[in-house]
């Protein structure tokens, strides 16, 4: 007998889904067992003797947290429903542009050296996970479905997800005391982009997130920039917003599993820094907060495998940047 599978949730590819027939499915398996569709979060669930495919999960969910001014809010949205953010609970205390990770189910914020998490699906207030090796701020991040990495200026490090505790070391990035960089990622690589050192840099950098190393040359943005934020598929990444002497709008992509410099994609509605507030699903990129001379409410949203410019998407419930942005879509 193979292996029997239980009520925990597998994870596979939508194309590996669809091409399942009735007859190939496993069948040795637990009544109740689900797969879940990694795409549209669609649940296939066993009876007994049949796959239904009927049953949906949650839509998926948004989590803007932290940031300045007013900053142990956490608020969300749901991502594919336009529309003004709602109130969640609270952080253990005020973070502001360290970075947060997510996987399916639970969300990591980070600042200074603490780490605190969320169930995205539920409402309230955050829960302790652990501590950082380094203090964290002006910081970027970026995760897939098990392991998400937080950049400080001179290092990363890397916590599992699902299991609390202290980070560990991950490496070190390209060039050091590089603050204010766009994190984004696919399920396999994690790209740190643009940031500042005594100037702003175009500099993009990739890591192999399943193997602790020192960051790679990936090529350059289309400008230099700082205090800005990224979004992604599977297969793109986006960094929008942002500073290098005035404020900015300006979007550019890369196609994240190649190297090479980046591409112009479109504009934000509204020209401003938009430091770590990036989150998103398999398709839609959401940029909220950020700072133009004061601190926005701002939403935006764009089709992320599609060129042009953001949409209005609604308000945070707070005008406030350095927000920190997650979701529970998993590559």
């Amino acid at each position: 007998m193979g292996k029997v599978y239980s009520m925990t949730i597998k994870y596979l590819d939508s194309k590996r889904i669809s091409a399942l027939s009735s007859d190939t499915k496993p069948t040795n398996v637990e009544t109740n067992s689900i797969l879940v569709d990694k795409d549209t979060y669609k649940r296939y669930w066993y009876d007994g003797s049949t796959w239904n495919w009927d049953y949906v999960a949650p839509p998926l969910r948004g989590i803007f947290a932290g940031g300045t001014g007013t900053s142990n809010v956490i608020e969300y949205i749901t991502i594919e429903t336009l529309g003004n953010a709602t109130d969640f609970g609270d952080l253990l205390a005020t973070q502001t542009g360290g970075g947060a990770v997510a996987d399916a189910t639970r969300g990591v914020f980070i600042g200074g050296s603490q780490m605190n998490y969320i169930t995205i699906q539920t409402t309230g207030n955050s829960v302790d996970f652990g501590d950082t090796i380094s203090n964290f701020g002006n910081g970027a991040s970026f995760s897939n479905d098990t392991r998400g990495v937080f950049y400080n200026s001179a290092s990363l490090e890397y916590i599992t997800i699902a299991t609390l505790g202290n980070s560990t070391d991950f490496g070190d990035p390209t060039v050091s005391s590089r603050a204010d960089p766009a994190g984004f990622a696919s399920s396999t690589r994690g790209i740190i982009a643009g940031g500042e050192t005594s100037v702003d840099t175009n500099i993009i950098d990739y890591y192999t997130i399943a193997t602790p190393s020192n960051g790679t040359d990936f090529g350059d943005l289309t400008g230099t920039v700082r205090q800005t934020t990224g979004v992604a598929s599977e297969t793109r990444g986006v960094r929008g917003g942002g500073y290098n002497g005035s404020y900015l709008t300006v979007m550019d992509y890369v196609t994240i599993a190649t190297t090479g410099n980046a591409t112009n994609f479109g504009n934000l509605t509204v020209a401003r820094v938009t430091t770590t507030g990036g989150l998103g699903s398999a398709n839609r990129g959401c940029f909220g907060g950020g700072h133009n001379g004061g601190d926005l409410n701002t939403i935006d949203y764009i089709t992320i495998d599609t060129t042009g410019n953001a949409s209005d998407f609604g308000d945070l419930t707070v005008v406030r940047s350095r927000v920190m942005g997650c979701s529970d879509y998993v590559k």
